[in-house]
């Protein structure tokens, strides 16, 4: 039985291009072939020591408002969330799979492994590997539908009816008000599929470097959320301090603000221009917020007020 890995990956330091070469070479000790899906370029070792490789600027990464990863905390005394809405990777990680799948099943193989880049292929898939299953899926605990993405084991029969079942549409629907793998638990009813009591883990988490709840310095005698949807909006939490003097600079126009524990809402009532410009001043030092005003910036924030 000839078997195939499809390696769905996004290695983007030297970190991760390890943690891929590594399990590349595992297989390779237990007779697996692999075919690598990148949408960013992959270094010379990687090519070399893969059977197939799929290098596609193809990425598509879901932003809000049509779908993305909310996460939200109450800070008091504030009446309302601060919410955090970070691209929603799920879908651009389930097409690479559709596009692993698509061309691996041209190939001449007979078994699939669908698999993450930094999945721990320890003893259990390992016996997994040497001993396939038709059409087996795991469960982790990173989802709260409890299945998981970073592994599969499927014959060729059972892997060439999912490509036209992973389609953004039924992303979209399935994982309504939920999460990626919900799709995952999609495809496997509906290949009246197996699933393992076991739970499968991998080396990475992925964290957005944007995604925070705090836009100054620690050493500052203040926390500070922003609000980037509509209008300039700023909320000081945790003082130090009764009261905290500092400058807002927007667009030009300095204000400065007496920030005490019964005023720490800021609201300025301009909407957003093209080219904004924010910074903040406090104590001699110079925060520029200007990037989160960005179109560019993949991240939004906001903040919610009880009325």
């Amino acid at each position: 039985m000839k078997k195939l890995a499809l390696i769905n990956t996004y290695c983007n330091n030297e970190e991760r291009v390890n943690l891929l070469y590594n399990n590349i070479f595992k297989l390779k000790q237990l007779e697996i072939d692999s075919l690598i899906y990148s949408p960013i370029p992959l270094p010379k070792k990687i090519i070399e020591i893969a059977d197939f490789t799929i290098i596609s600027k193809e990425n598509p990464i879901l932003k809000w408002p049509e779908r993305a990863m909310i996460a939200w905390r109450v800070i008091p005394p504030l009446k309302g969330d601060l919410v955090v809405a970070v691209p929603d990777y799920g879908w651009a990680s389930l097409y690479q799979y559709k596009k692993l799948i698509e061309y691996a099943t041209t190939l001449d193989y007979d078994h699939f492994y669908p698999m993450i880049y930094d999945v721990i292929l320890d003893e259990t898939l390992i016996n997994h590997i040497k001993n396939p299953h038709p059409k087996l899926f795991f469960t982790t605990n990173k989802s709260s539908v409890g299945i998981a993405n970073n592994f599969l084991s499927l014959s060729k029969e059972n892997i060439k009816k999912l490509p036209s079942l992973i389609t953004k549409e039924n992303y979209l629907e399935q994982c309504n008000a939920s999460i990626a793998e919900s799709l995952m638990l999609y495809l496997c009813n509906s290949i009246d599929g197996e699933i393992s009591s076991y739970c499968v883990q991998d080396k990475v988490s992925e964290i957005h470097p944007d995604q925070k709840w705090n836009f100054v310095p620690d050493s500052f005698d203040f926390k500070l959320f922003i609000d980037t949807t509509k209008n300039f909006k700023f909320y000081f939490y945790d003082l130090k301090s009764p009261a905290i003097n500092l400058i807002l600079n927007i667009n030009g126009e300095d204000i400065i603000l007496d920030i005490t524990p019964e005023n720490y809402v800021f609201t300025y009532q301009k909407e957003f221009n093209t080219h904004n410009q924010v910074q903040l001043k406090y104590q001699n030092q110079i925060i520029d917020l200007t990037k989160y005003y960005s179109k560019d910036l993949e991240i939004d924030y906001w903040i919610t007020i009880q009325k």
